[in-house]
């Protein structure tokens, strides 16, 4: 992960809500789909900002967080008979989006709430 302040690894099963952020957009990852993590995340990026996919360019997702290390931490580590037993996520920031990977599959983008 890009060790920014905004970078954020969880492992609990509960967070406080943050008031300032509003998720706008869901995507779930499946790891035995056709799409693969990355871009679950720029579609989901794309849809918040109401482009095409080819549009998220800047800045580079790998850039920020290094995806296949996120992918391995949340969803590699289990197997398909394993329960999760605790929520774990990573967060990290995206231009003006807060992006949030759930070990549940969910990737959801959040917005500033306007005040």
């Amino acid at each position: 992960m890009s060790g920014l302040p905004d970078d954020e690894f969880t492992n609990s099963t509960s967070e406080p809500a943050d008031e300032s952020w509003q998720t706008v957009v869901q995507a779930h990852y499946d790891h035995d789909d056709r799409h693969d993590l990355t871009t679950t995340i720029i579609l989901a990026i794309a849809e918040a900002e109401g482009v095409p996919p080819t549009a998220i360019k800047s800045p580079r997702l790998d850039d920020l967080i290094d995806v296949p290390a996120v992918e391995e931490a949340l969803f590699d580590a289990r197997t398909d008979t394993q329960e999760i037993d605790r929520e774990e996520s990573f967060t990290f920031r995206y231009s003006d989006y807060q992006v949030r990977i759930q070990s549940d599959g969910w990737v959801l983008v959040s917005a500033p709430v306007e005040r």
